[in-house]
């Protein structure tokens, strides 16, 4: 399944932007991924988002999000502070 990252804010855009990924890797992998790819503390806050919608709970498949999504590819945003509502 195609993630497409992207950063929003003053966070770094990762590298590649674009990973494929199995459909059962939850929303906590994904913020793992983004975390240890920018080489961020463990810690570090990091809100995601799908598609600057809404934010996933950890369990949350990339399965289940690619079926909220009307994109051939899941876009996952990030920053490091909340950035909507």
């Amino acid at each position: 399944m195609k993630v497409r990252f992207k950063a929003i804010g003053r966070i770094n855009q990762i590298s590649p932007s674009t990973v494929d990924l199995p459909p059962n890797v939850t929303a906590a992998a994904l913020k793992k991924h983004i975390i240890l790819s920018l080489r961020m503390p463990p810690n570090s806050p990091l809100w995601i988002y799908v598609a600057n919608a809404f934010v996933p709970t950890d369990d949350t498949t990339l399965e289940t999000i690619a079926g909220m999504s009307s994109n051939t590819d899941v876009v996952i945003t990030y920053s490091e502070v909340e950035a909507f509502g």
